[in-house]
Order: structure tokens, then sequence, then C-alpha cells
């Protein structure tokens, strides 16, 4: 048979150990040694004797802050000073700790003398993490005995980040409504906020179809601002972004312009995405975009809605100024009307100039004749030459009219939008007055030089005789006469009543009825003088004469009141015939003789005339020759009295 028994050797200390084991074999009774055997034993206790050391500068795997995904390595050095072998190996007491290092290598021996072994720990993350003062754990083996005889520990610290970053403004940039053409800066920033640098570069969505490439059919070059020196501009619908791509240290701020400008109108709504490095995949697109919105609009101005533009005026046709002339807007020839003005008089219209468009304009105001006229004589001006109007908003001017000359004007009213389109680029309208003084012209009297002259004749004591005068406006404009009289014997003026001025309408007329009614016999005379408001030139003067008598006999029906008879356009050889009626207003019987003259034959030429009686006298007028004129004067013989007549 045989039997097994175990030496085991240890030591608290270092010793090396050479010795004998000896071995008796004694009998049965163990009294007496049979054989002697020596067993040599040789040991040795030693102590592991590594050198584990770090780059110079740290004391332990100091990674600090890493970007995700981003690996770092750190290479430390292991050197064997022992007399023995050693067998080494990375130990994880956390297992996930293997999903971020990679070790090159993670075991292997070293022996005593070998050159020092590197031992390269390379970090890397897919995530964000934060390791502070953690561990790893090198064991060293015994390669015989695969007992672990030592364990150093190798501490670390890690961070990993994503990049880090603010957007200001964030979702939307309006640029609210602009004219077309018209450049607008607005500004956002991009800021780094991490610890590391990150690239970043703008991309562009459009939220919105772009405008038309033609406008009438002629193809529209779409201009795009130039990119700023130094900076890289991204161009994008419109919209021009400085810069469109750079690079950001950590804590830096980025200023990003963005510069529009539309040469058609539209609405240019895009999405701008900002694209940054490392960037942590949860934040979306969404948490990335920035939306810009802006409205180009032409400039314009309301150029057909006339009851607006005219607001305090009234509209109508032209033949509605048939009834009443007055201030008006003749919508049928889209032409401003001034009643008919007195000089230097003003009449002032106000017109609104409207913007209904959400984007400012300059409007230039002009209106000129459309005759040639001397400037000093033209009445129309405005208030404002050139007005800005805000958007939605509107202003209103001053259209006066102050005639200085008698005349008709016509002009033409223009406002018109600096870069507006044609069809709401110019209000356009024409306009129309007439400047004059008011006068009036002296109708049933007869004019002697510039005066009128009118003879009622003789009147019979307590008889009455009624003449008139008519003052005729045949101009545009009411005129307001105004009536003096004076040297009025036994003249009275009947109607209408001229101690008030009397106003006659254009084309009126007014007939001014007076009376003479002699008292005695003797010679009355009616002096009338007309001034004319606002004319100092237009004063009539108008005089009436008129005897008052006290005959017996009457003539009526002669040719004025003078006692004339007069033949007009007479013929040689062909007689011609007037007849006349003496009238006995007397109490007693008379009786008459009419001279015999060449060339007028009285018919009868004697008679009688009883009281209150009457009688018709033909006379005929004969010429065999022509004659100038044939002025004679006929004696009537009446009871022994003569009477001129």
């Amino acid at each position: 048979s045989s039997f097994t028994f175990k030496v085991t050797f240890t030591s608290p200390t270092k010793v090396v150990i050479k010795k004998n084991i000896q071995l008796e074999v004694l009998d049965k009774d163990m009294q007496k040694v049979v054989n002697t055997i020596q067993i040599p034993v040789q040991a040795e206790a030693f102590d592991v004797l590594v050198d584990f050391a770090y780059p110079k500068g740290l004391d332990s795997l100091k990674y600090g802050s890493l970007k995700v995904l981003q690996s770092s390595n750190i290479t430390c050095q292991l050197k064997n000073k022992g007399k023995f072998p050693i067998n080494f190996k990375v130990h994880f007491d956390n297992q996930s700790m293997q999903n971020y290092f990679s070790i090159q290598p993670n075991e292997g021996t070293v022996c005593p003398g070998d050159k020092i072994q590197q031992i390269a720990f390379v970090f890397k993350a897919a995530k964000p993490v934060l390791f502070e003062n953690r561990k790893l754990n090198l064991q060293i083996i015994d390669p015989i005995t695969q007992t672990n005889t030592a364990t150093i520990p190798i501490p670390f610290s890690v961070e990993t980040v994503y990049s880090s970053f603010v957007i200001s403004p964030t979702k939307t940039i309006s640029f609210g409504a602009l004219p077309v053409g018209t450049h607008l800066v607005k500004s956002m920033t991009l800021q780094n906020t991490g610890t590391f640098a990150f690239d970043f570069e703008i991309n562009g969505k459009a939220e919105t179809a772009p405008p038309p490439k033609t406008i009438k059919g002629k193809k529209v070059v779409q201009p795009k601002p130039k990119p700023r020196k130094g900076s890289a501009a991204y161009q994008f619908n419109n919209y021009s972004i400085t810069p469109g791509a750079s690079t950001l240290a950590p804590g830096q701020l980025c200023q990003i312009d963005i510069d529009f400008v539309s040469p058609t109108p539209g609405n240019f709504k895009s999405t701008i995405i900002f694209k940054i490095s490392d960037c942590d995949p949860i934040i979306t697109e969404e948490n990335r975009s920035i939306v810009l919105d802006c409205q180009a609009v032409i400039p314009g101005i309301v150029v057909s809605a006339f009851d607006q533009i005219f607001q305090q005026t009234q509209l109508c046709l032209r033949y509605d100024l048939n009834k009443s002339d007055r201030i008006a807007f003749l919508e049928d020839e889209q032409l401003l009307h001034f009643e008919p003005m007195i000089l230097q008089k003003k009449a002032t219209v106000p017109v609104s100039i409207i913007n209904p468009f959400p984007v400012p304009c300059i409007v230039d105001v002009s209106i000129k004749s459309k005759v040639k006229i001397s400037p000093s004589a033209f009445p129309f001006d405005l208030s404002e030459k050139m007005i800005n109007l805000s958007p939605n908003s509107s202003q209103t001017i001053q259209l006066n009219f102050v005639p200085v000359v008698s005349d008709s004007f016509s002009a033409v009213f223009e406002a018109t939008v600096r870069g507006g389109s044609a069809e709401n680029k110019t209000l356009r309208f024409s306009v129309e007055g007439i400047g004059a003084l008011p006068n009036v012209t002296i109708e049933g009297v007869d004019k002697v030089k510039n005066s009128y002259v009118a003879s009622l004749g003789r009147t019979l004591l307590g008889f009455s005789k009624e003449g008139s005068f008519t003052l005729f406006n045949e101009g545009v404009i009411p005129a307001r006469a105004i009536i003096n009289t004076k040297s009025a014997i036994d003249f009275r003026v009947l109607s209408p009543d001229i101690s008030q001025p009397l106003t006659i309408p254009p084309k009126g007329r007014q007939t001014i009825q007076l009376m003479f009614a002699p008292k005695k016999v003797r010679k009355g005379v009616l002096d009338l003088t007309v001034n004319i408001a606002d004319n100092p030139k237009a004063v009539h003067q108008i005089s009436f004469n008129a005897e008052g008598s006290s005959e017996d006999i009457l003539f009526e029906g002669l040719s004025n009141d003078e006692g004339d008879l007069i033949f007009k356009d007479c013929i040689v050889g062909r007689q011609q015939k007037q007849t006349f009626v003496m009238k006995n207003i007397g109490i007693t019987p008379v009786r008459f003789v009419w001279p015999q003259q060449h060339d007028f034959v009285f018919s009868p030429r004697v008679g009688h005339l009883h009281a209150s009686s009457s009688k018709v006298v033909a006379v005929t007028f004969f010429a065999d020759k022509p004659l100038k004129s044939n002025m004679q004067r006929c004696a009537c013989q009446i009871v022994g009295i003569t009477y001129p007549g």
C-alpha cells in the first residue's frame, strides 16, 4: 500500500529555506527505526515586486472631459522588479465598465529583466457619463500556483458630454411686411455653452412655395445679397445668412445676421436648421430650427375707391350739376369739379391718400395744368408735395383753388407711390374750376356812352307812368347788386325792395319796377347807381327822366314817350303809314288842324274832338329819292292854341 502526505509552506516574512525532511520508517510496534530517508526541501518566500507607473503628471487615470464617442488613451507602465515571472490581469469590479474601456494588453506575463510592459487604457463612451474616483484592479498572479499575490488599484475619473449650445431667439424670427426690393437685417445668436469647440452649419427648408419667376411674361432675376467679407454666407429663399457655417470655441458667442430682400411680392416662410457636431441625438431638428417669416409687399395706395378718397366731398354725375352747381367729384368723368369762384376767394377739398398695405410708402403728390399757363395764374395748389404713409394708414392733404384771373382752368392731380406697381401706384384724376368776377348787364334802357338813360316822357298831373329796367347776370357766379338812388323827384321804386342787396343767380334776371307820379308841372329825374359786390369795377349809372304836364290833349301810340313818330326802313317810291290816337281829356270840345307837309300826309288833317273822346290819325310818308334822315316837327293847331307834337 501507499500513503500520501502534503507539505505546506508559508512564511510571514521573506525567507529562503534549504532543509531536509527526514522520513523514518519504524517497525510495527513503533519501537525501532528500520530505515531513515532524507527528503531535501527547498522553499523561498518572496515579495511581489512590481512597479506600476502613470504618465508624467498623473497619479490616476484622469481623462477629464471627453465628447461622446471620443476615445482617449492613457498608457501606463508595468515593470517586474522581482526574481520570478508574474502574471497580470485587469479586473473590473463592475462588469459594465467593460463597455467603456479597451485595455491593451488586458493580461499577460512579465518576467524579471523584461522590458517595461506598456498597458494602454482607452476610454470611449457612447453616451454622456460621469465617473469620479472609480477604480480598476490590476491583479498580480503567481504563474505557478495561479494565486493572486497582489492587487494594484487603478483609480480613474472621466466625463463624457455632448456639444452644448443656446440659440436665441428660439422658434421664430419675423421680418414682418417689407416693401419689395427693401433690405432688412435681423440678428440671432448661437452660443457654445459646453466644454468643447464644435462646428455648426446652417441648412434651410422652405415652408412656402417660392414666388413666380416672371412678372407679366418677363423673367425676373432673383438678386441675392452678397456675403459679407470674412464670412461664409448661406443663401436660401431670398434670405442670406452670415455666417452659414463656422466653428465655435467653448463659451464663444456667434452673431448670425439674416438679410432678407425680394424683388417680387409674396409670403416667404422658411425654416433654417442648425447642424451641430457632437450634438445630442435626442435634440431633434425642431429644437435646432428657427422659422424665418417675411411678407414682401409692393407698396401702393387706394386709387379707385373715391368714396374713401373724398370722404367730405359729394359724389355725383355731371347731370346733377345742372340742377345745383357745387363742389363735387364727378364719378362718370373721374373729375373733381370746383364751383365757379370769385377771384382771390379760396375753396379747399380734402383728399385722403390711403395706404391699405402693411408696409410704409412714400407718395409724391403733384397737380399740373392741362394747358400752358403762367405759374402765377395757375389757381390750384396742394398743402403737401410729399407724404410718408405708415402701414395701413391714411393722410389727408388739402387741394386748394384760388383763382386770380377770370378764366376756366383744368388740371391733373397725381399721387404716385415710389417703387409701387402699376396697379396701385398712381392715384390720378382731373380737376376743373372757373375764376370770375360777378357782373350784370342792364336791359330795357338805352346805353349812352358809359351810362344808361331812359325817358318816361310827359305825364299829366294826377296820373302815373311806370318804367323798368332789368339786371341780367350772364356770368357763372351769383351777382350781388347794391342799388343806390338820388334825385328821385316824383319817382318811386315799386319793386323789389332795393334797400337790401339783390342776389341774381347765374343766367338770372331781376327787373326793377319804378313809377313816375308828378305832383306838379316839372321835370323829374331818378339817378340810380348799381354796384356789384366783389367787383369794384362793375358800377352802372342809370338815369330816368320824366316831366309832369297839365295838357288837355294826349297823343297815344307814338313811337316813344318824347312824342316822336318814327318811320323805319322806308323804301323810295313806296308809301309807309303809321297811326296814333288823339285824346281829349279836357271838359270842352276842341278843333284841330294838322299842317300840310311835303313828305307827310295827315288823315284826317282837320277835325273836332269832343270832351273825353279820341280820334285815330293816320300819317303817310312818301319819298321819291333817297334820304339819310328826314326829321320834321309838325305843329297841330287846336282852337287857336299851337301844341307842339
